[in-house]
This record gives structure tokens, sequence and C-alpha cells, in this order.
């Protein structure tokens, strides 16, 4: 990744994205190379955006150039040590038609892929194991069709999830991609707008929200969060998704990414293996030594520090992976 990156882009978003590129590198590595009968893994980035930032007239990678420069780059790796081309497929959706089209376009620049629609996943040039699928659709709509497609054997992947807001992210549905146990995902939980709504009376909204927690009623939380400071309701709201989550992801971890002193995004990881969770305290860890996992940052990147929220037990984790 770019030295300059924390420069060049927004503090919390630098940070969302280290993490991103940090914890794909010996995931991806360790899923094609430690199991050779499968030899392949699928990333999804659900809300891809452009594919690019535009920073003080500098371009900086977003997430999906990130993840498709760490798979051309294991590539590279694996022919200049002689191994198995690896099998590595990506599938970036992008909802908003403008942006869709720039995201072809800048992969188009940067990659040389001219993408056919004609086909659902296209060789990158000059990489042929490595392939990409665009779409252009809803995220709900995305995890229908991988399903659908899939029918419940899918390979071993990994879902970036950065929502726009809280009513594309239906918790039940990402419970039905977890279903496969070599499923994983991090998520952008984006607080100060759940935190916002949670009262609203308007019909619609109260629908996402309740897709949002995988709830048929709001009462429960409504009634957790009354009378709450600003700090302890955030704790209440967090550790609600959290136990959520729990029910689909054996291990879950989740942190807050601040921005002049208020929580800016709140970031949950999920996954069926011990593996990932000790994969994903590593990304963290390599940003900030201290182990903890609150995000802060004042003026530069040796500011950056983590506190630690909530994770589970170590019985209940237990008890869901024997479910």
């Amino acid at each position: 990744m770019n030295q300059n990156f924390f420069d060049e882009l927004q503090p919390h978003s630098a940070a969302k994205l280290t993490i991103l590129n940090n914890y794909v590198i010996p995931w991806m590595r360790k899923i094609v190379l430690g199991n050779r009968a499968i030899g392949r893994c699928l990333i999804i980035d659900g809300f891809a955006g452009e594919g690019l930032y535009g920073e003080e007239g500098k371009e900086v990678n977003g997430s999906p150039f990130v993840l498709l420069d760490q798979a051309i780059d294991f590539y590279k790796q694996a022919k200049a040590n002689n191994w198995p081309e690896p099998r590595i497929l990506l599938l970036f959706n992008e909802y908003n038609p403008d942006s869709f089209l720039l995201l072809k376009e800048n992969i188009k620049k940067r990659y040389g892929l001219d993408y056919n629609e004609d086909k659902f996943y296209n060789a990158i040039p000059d990489y042929p194991s490595v392939k990409l699928a665009l779409m252009n659709e809803t995220f709900e709509n995305v995890l229908i069709s991988l399903l659908e497609r899939t029918k419940g054997r899918m390979v071993p992947s990994f879902c970036f999830i950065d929502p726009y807001g809280f009513k594309d992210t239906p918790l039940q549905l990402i419970g039905e991609y977890l279903k496969s146990r070599s499923s994983e995902i991090l998520l952008n939980f984006i607080y100060e707008e759940t935190n916002r709504f949670i009262r609203n009376k308007n019909s619609k909204i109260r629908e996402h929200l309740m897709s949002h927690f995988g709830v048929d009623t709001l009462d429960e939380l409504i009634q957790l969060i009354e009378g709450k400071k600003s700090e302890e309701r955030k704790k209440v709201i967090v550790n609600y998704y959290s136990k959520q989550l729990q029910e689909h992801a054996g291990y879950v971890l989740n942190f807050d990414i601040y921005k002049n002193g208020r929580t800016k995004m709140i970031l949950f990881f999920g996954s069926n293996h011990a593996g990932g969770l000790r994969e994903m305290k590593n990304s963290m860890w390599d940003i900030d030594g201290t182990g903890s996992y609150i995000f802060k940052k004042d003026t530069n990147v040796q500011d950056i520090h983590f506190d630690f929220i909530y994770e589970m037990e170590e019985e209940e984790r237990l008890k869901k992976i024997g479910r």
C-alpha cells in the first residue's frame, strides 16, 4: 500500500482500508495454498464505488483496487516461486449506475480489462487465473444471486460490506451467507445513522432498521437504550448488533473508528474460524502494537491506537461452533 496513504485519504477511511488490506493478504494465501484440493477463493466487495478516491488532486485506491492489487501480487508471487497459478475470483458490486460505469472505466484504465458482459467472470489481462465479475445490483440481490448460484457449495469467501446506510444490509441474508463455514465478513456498521433513526416513526425506516438488526420489532432495543447517555447508548446498540450477528458467526469482533472525537464508523468482523479472528487482530496490531480496538487519529499515523470494545467469551464461541 502507498506509504503516503494516511496523508492522501481521510484518516477513518484510511484505517478501514488498511485493515482490509492487511487481512486479505494472509487470508488469500492461506486459503489457496493451505488447501490445494480447493485451490481457489472468492472475494466480494458489496459496495465497490468507483474504485478510486480523489484526494487533493491525487488518485488513491478504494477497496476494489486494494483487493485486486493484492490478488495480482499473489499471482506474481506464485509464478516467481513456481507454485500453481492461484485461482482467485473477485466480485465487485456497485448499485449506483453512474458509479458503476466509472468503476468499469477505471478498471479498464488501470488493468486493461474491457469487461465482457456476456461472461460472468472475466480474466484480468496477463493474470489468467485472477477473474473478476462486476454487478450493478443491490447488495441484497447480489447475495441472493450468489447463494442461488452456489447452492450451498460456496468456495472459501470473504465479503467486504461497506454500505452507504443501514437499509442495504439485511442481517438474516448475511447470516445465510455465513452458513458456509468458510465464509467471512468485514462490515461497516455506520453507527451514526443507525443511532439517529432508531426511534423514527416512519414505517419504511423502521422496516429497514429491523432488517438491519435481523429482528421483527425494535421494541426491545428501544427499551434497552431508554435513558442512556451517549457512550452507554452506543455500547448497548453495538452489543445488541453483536449478539444478533453471533447467531450466524461463531467468532465476532467489533471496533470503533473515530473522527474529531466522535464515532465515525464501527467495523464488525464475523467468521466461523478461530484462525480468522486471530488474523483480523493481527491486521489491526500491524497498525498499532497495543492490541486494542478503537481507532483515533490526531496528526499522524503514529497517533493511531485501538481500544477493545467487545468480543465473544470463549465458551460462547464454542457453543456457536457446535450448534
